[in-house]
């Protein structure tokens, strides 16, 4: 399948009715690099945003849909909000309310409660680690490697072959959805004029950090473990507005060079690959002289 163009950076823009009957009218720009391990650098140099990895578009049912694919290199996956705006019919001095713009990743598809369109928390726990990033609108931009309370940073690479079991517990089986990244946001909001920094969110924080391309199927999963600063965060999400859930399919550059970063497929299972290591390596111990 050819993509109908390849850009540098995807441009989302919706509109979304609260409770109130406001209309809230959301736009951003999503953009993609390789990132950092944090075994090896500090949280400032992790996030400082390089290359942009090409994000290719295709249409689907006769361009009704549109489809995104990414095409990245392996090691850590390092993912930027940036332009980000929330405008109503009272936009500017009127308004009483300070914006920000919540973003969740999730490495397996999402499942949230039907009857609560403005949870945050999905039903299947083992989709994702940590909680959503409240971004707010102010800030120029905000790039993240891991998930708000996250334990892990987020990792690309390449899949095992298809029908081929992998040499460790902790990798996935490729499938039709290896490689599928799931983004979800919200729109929240808080009174003014209080100024913060993004900050972590989910109920108690919120943060925040043409022709054919080459490319092999990649996984996306969960590497080096990892922390990022954050603060507790005073904005809501605005009740009816609801969740935009943004598929992503990645690919690794064919030729790209392979990375030591890990990639198990969940966190238990990144988890269960740190503690396994840490149990060999206390069974180890120098001859005395």
């Amino acid at each position: 399948m050819l993509a109908e163009s390849t850009d540098k950076k995807i441009t989302l823009q919706y509109a979304t009715t609260g409770q109130d009957g406001v209309e809230y009218r959301v736009s951003f720009d999503l953009d993609f690099c390789k990132g950092k391990r944090s075994s090896e650098f500090g949280e400032y140099e992790r996030l400082c945003f390089g290359e942009a990895y090409d994000v290719e578009t295709f249409l689907l049912d006769e361009g009704d849909r549109k489809a995104y694919r990414v095409i990245a290199e392996e090691g850590v996956l390092l993912s930027r909000i940036s332009n980000m705006s929330v405008k109503t019919a009272e936009s500017g001095d009127t308004d009483t309310n300070d914006y920000s713009i919540a973003v969740l990743i999730h490495t397996k598809e999402p499942k949230f409660p039907e009857d609560d369109k403005d949870s945050d928390t999905p039903l299947n726990p083992d989709s994702t680690d940590g909680v959503p990033w409240s971004v707010p609108i102010y800030r120029n931009s905000q790039t993240i490697d891991q998930n708000g309370l996250g334990k892990f940073q987020i990792t690309v690479k390449r899949a095992v072959e298809r029908n081929e079991l992998p040499e460790d517990p902790y990798t996935e089986v490729t499938t039709d959805s290896t490689g599928v990244v799931y983004m979800t946001f919200f729109v929240e909001h808080k009174p003014k004029p209080e100024r913060e920094e993004a900050t972590r969110g989910g109920g108690s924080f919120r943060t925040r950090g043409c022709g054919e391309v080459k490319h092999d199927q990649a996984r996306v999963g969960y590497g080096d473990r990892a922390s990022t600063a954050s603060q507790k965060s005073q904005y809501k999400t605005i009740p009816g507005t609801g969740r935009f859930i943004l598929p992503l399919r990645y690919m690794v550059r064919a030729g790209s060079d392979a990375s030591e970063a890990p990639c198990s497929e969940t966190a238990p299972k990144a988890e269960a690959r740190i503690m396994a290591l840490e149990e060999l390596q206390a069974q180890v111990a120098v001859v005395p002289p």
